[in-house]
């Protein structure tokens, strides 16, 4: 596993400045673009090298977006042709456990800036489920009846870098410890790095060092 760097600050020289909540993907669809083109754009080497991950961006991190270039098919004539947009639509991937167990082959209902979206987890609890590029907030319910029944408020969009306060405390919160998203590295904070140290099988300094980093992105997936 690679060791991930300290915190820089935002990163790149592009014309397009990176909002909160925003990630690549959302940013290519607004553009026209694909996900993959952004971020092998050699403008992009930087950002790349640096984050990763084309989820993982700063606010205030520049990114290069060129303008969309006319394009053109040879098609048969006077027969109906079909184009698929690439990166649309995202996908939503999200485990759901219960006291250390997935939720397996349960119902769940998603919504998702306000559509409504019905399913069942697969066999290790995971839901899998198509979004748009540029979706903000969501609800995921799992469980039938009111017994059980677990309520998840959902932050759609970009993750920030792990190197920076925000991020360890958003991963932290979705991995289920208690951690205000506050950007310093308060009490709360530490104590949180600390459970998660000791609950890793790390020694709980409550420091947030390289190989806590590190283990905090595998356990988080990103």
């Amino acid at each position: 596993m690679s060791t991930v760097t300290q915190s820089t600050g935002p990163v790149g020289s592009g014309n397009h400045v990176v909002a909160p909540g925003e990630c690549l993907e959302s940013i290519a669809a607004k553009a026209g673009h694909s996900m993959e083109y952004l971020w092998n754009h050699p403008d992009n080497a930087e950002i790349k090298s640096i984050r990763k991950n084309p989820n993982v961006l700063l606010p205030g991190d520049r990114l290069a977006v060129p303008a969309i270039r006319a394009g053109s098919a040879s098609v048969p004539t006077a027969q109906c042709h079909r184009f698929r947009r690439k990166g649309v639509p995202s996908r939503l991937r999200v485990q759901v456990s219960s006291v250390g167990k997935p939720r397996a082959n349960e119902p769940y209902r998603l919504v998702i800036d306000g559509n409504t979206l019905e399913g069942t987890t697969d066999g290790e609890g995971w839901v899998d489920a198509s979004i748009p590029p540029g979706a903000q907030v969501g609800e995921l319910v799992v469980g039938p009846g009111s017994v059980g029944r677990q309520t998840f408020r959902l932050q759609l969009g970009g993750m920030d870098p792990v190197t920076e306060p925000i991020g360890i405390q958003k991963r932290l919160s979705n991995l289920g410890f208690a951690c205000e998203e506050t950007g310093d590295l308060d009490d709360q904070t530490r104590g949180a790095i600390a459970e998660f140290q000791t609950q890793a099988g790390m020694e709980a300094t409550g420091e947030p060092d390289d190989a806590f980093r590190d283990r905090l992105v595998q356990d988080h997936g990103s």
